[in-house]
C-alpha cells in the first residue's frame, strides 16, 4: 500500500470516528424512559427472571402495543448484558449505545472501502457521507434502536455472498434474530442458493443447506419460546402485521404519513361488516405483488444484490401498514451499494461495446480496420 492509499484509510476512519463521537455524550441526554429500547430492556428482565413474554398477548389480549413482536434474539442479548453492562437502565444502555455507534461506523466503513475499491474515491466519500451524516442513521443512534446491528449482519452477508455463501445465509440469520425487518429477502437467499450449481441434485442441496443455515440462529433462539407458549409467539410476532397501521412521525406524533392500505379503508364504518377483509386484502396486495415481482426479478437474474435488497427495503418501508421513520435506514444502507453496482455494470458493459466496437471486422487486416 502506498502512502498516499494509507493516509486516505488512516482519515476515512478517523473522521467520521471523530465526528460522531461527540453525538453520544449529547444522545445520553435524552430522556428514554418511554423509548423501545426501554421496553426491550423490560422484555430482557423478563426473561432473566423466567418468564416467557409471548405469553402476554394470550393473557392479557387488550394491552395494545405492549407485545415482543421481534424474534427473541435481542431480547435474549439485553437479558445477557445486564449483568455486564450495570443492572441500572442508564448503565445498559451506555453500553448499547456503544455498541450501536461501532456498528453504525462498521457500515459507514463497508460502504467507503467497498465503493473504493470498484467505484472512485469520490464514489465513496459521497455514498458513506450519506449514511455516516445522514439525519435518519443519526436519529436511529439518538432513539438507540438496534438497526445499526441488524443492518451490519445483513450487509456482511451481502458481502461475503459470493465466496462464501453458506456463512452469509448464517450472518443473515443472525440479522433476523435481531429484528426481521429483512426477511423478505428470506427467499432470494434460496433462489441465490438454488443457482449455486447446474446440477439438480446439488441445487437441491445447497437450497436445503441455505434454509438450514438461514434458519438456524433464529430457531436456536426462538425454539424454547415456541415450545412453552406456540400460539403466543406466532401471534406476538403477527402482532405489527395485523394491528391497525400507524404511520405517525415527529416528537409528538402528529405528522401522519399513511401507505396505501390505510388510505384504502374508505369509510370506518365498513369496519365490522363483511367488506373488511376484502378492504384489507386489497391494501396488502400492493406488498405482496411488488414483492412477487421482486423475486421475478431476482429469479431471472435482473438485478443485482444490492439493488434486489434496496428493492425489497423499499417497498417494505414504503407499503407496510405500519411506519417508524426508523424503517428509512434500511435501504438508505443499502442504496450507496446498489449505485455503486449498477456503476460498476455501466462501466463493464461500456468496456464490452468498446472492445466490439474496435474489433477487427471479418475480412480485413488489422491496418483496414483502424483509423486512419
Amino acid at each position: 500500500m502506498n502512502w498516499k492509499k494509507l493516509l486516505i484509510t488512516i482519515l476515512a476512519i478517523v473522521i467520521p470516528f471523530l465526528v460522531l463521537l461527540p453525538l453520544l455524550e449529547d444522545y445520553a441526554r435524552h430522556d428514554m424512559t418511554e423509548s423501545d429500547i426501554r421496553q426491550i430492556y423490560k422484555e430482557g428482565l423478563r426473561i432473566r427472571d423466567g418468564d416467557n413474554p409471548y405469553k402476554r398477548i394470550i393473557d392479557n389480549p387488550g394491552s395494545d402495543n405492549d407485545y415482543p413482536t421481534y424474534l427473541p434474539g435481542f431480547y435474549l442479548l439485553a437479558a445477557a448484558t445486564r449483568d455486564i453492562a450495570g443492572k441500572p437502565f442508564q448503565d445498559w444502555l451506555t453500553f448499547w449505545r456503544a455498541i450501536f455507534f461501532a456498528c453504525h461506523l462498521g457500515i459507514g466503513y463497508i460502504i467507503f472501502f467497498r465503493l473504493w475499491r470498484r467505484n472512485s474515491l469520490l464514489f465513496a466519500v459521497v455514498g458513506s457521507s450519506l449514511w455516516f451524516f445522514g439525519r435518519w442513521s443519526l436519529m436511529v443512534l439518538r432513539i438507540a434502536h438496534q438497526e445499526p446491528l441488524a443492518i451490519l449482519l445483513l450487509m456482511l452477508s451481502l458481502v461475503l455472498m459470493r465466496r462464501h455463501f453458506m456463512i452469509a445465509c448464517v450472518l443473515f440469520g443472525m440479522s433476523l434474530a435481531v429484528k426481521q425487518i429483512a426477511v423478505f429477502m428470506f427467499p432470494v437467499y434460496l433462489m441465490w442458493a438454488w443457482r449455486l450449481d447446474d446440477d439438480p441434485r446439488t441445487r437441491i442441496r445447497n437450497t436445503i443447506l441455505a434454509a438450514v443455515c438461514c434458519m438456524a440462529v433464529p430457531l436456536a433462539v426462538s425454539l424454547s419460546f415456541i415450545q412453552r407458549e406456540p400460539m403466543g409467539f406466532i401471534k406476538s410476532l403477527l402482532f405489527s402485521v395485523n394491528r391497525k397501521g400507524e404511520a405517525n412521525v415527529g416528537s409528538s406524533g402528529d405528522f401522519e404519513i399513511p401507505s396505501i392500505d390505510m388510505l384504502l379503508r374508505f369509510d370506518d364504518n365498513l369496519e365490522n361488516t363483511v367488506f373488511a377483509p376484502v378492504r384489507r386484502v386489497i391494501g396488502k396486495v400492493f406488498l405482496f405483488g411488488l414483492m412477487l415481482l421482486s423475486y421475478r426479478l431476482a429469479y431471472r437474474r435482473q438485478i443485482r444484490p444490492f439493488a434486489l435488497s434496496l428493492l425489497i427495503l423499499l417497498i417494505f418501508s414504503d407499503f407496510h401498514s405500519v411506519f417508524f421513520p426508523q424503517y428509512v435506514v434500511w435501504p438508505i444502507a443499502m442504496l450507496p451499494l446498489a449505485l455503486g453496482e449498477a456503476g460498476t455494470t455501466a462501466r463493464r458493459e461500456w468496456r464490452r461495446r468498446r472492445r466490439r466496437k474496435n474489433r477487427p471486422r471479418e475480412g480485413t487486416n488489422e491496418h483496414q480496420a483502424l483509423p486512419a
